[in-house]
């Protein structure tokens, strides 16, 4: 799990991130703003925690998208577990990253 989190935005060198994590929610959905196809749109995301991997479960109001669910891959890049990766899932997972990497640079501020 502490290899998710320390490969997102600049926060592998952090050396007490991995103390962060355990504050992370997991199975609370949040609902996230992501930037695609030259517009924004809503998201929602369950984060879920199975052995040492984090799945990113996403679902689109209004059924605009088929769900994902996403993992960050020891490759650093966002992956569709499911089916095929695309620019969408991309996007999702950026979206995803700026959420917690916002979160840990602002509790890591607090901590300082």
């Amino acid at each position: 799990m502490s290899g998710f989190r320390l490969k997102l935005n600049g926060l592998k060198n952090i050396g007490y991130a991995s103390s962060l994590q355990q504050h992370l929610p997991f199975n609370k959905n949040l609902e996230l703003e992501y930037f695609f196809d030259r517009r924004w749109s809503l998201v929602n995301v369950q984060p879920i925690l199975i052995n040492t991997v984090v799945i990113f479960l996403v679902s689109f109001p209004e059924g605009e998208a088929e769900p994902m669910a996403l993992v960050y891959n020891k490759k650093e890049a966002w992956a569709d577990i499911e089916k095929e990766s695309t620019g969408l899932t991309e996007a999702v997972g950026a979206a995803i990253e700026n959420h917690y990497s916002e979160r840990y640079l602002r509790d890591i501020h607090l901590l300082n």
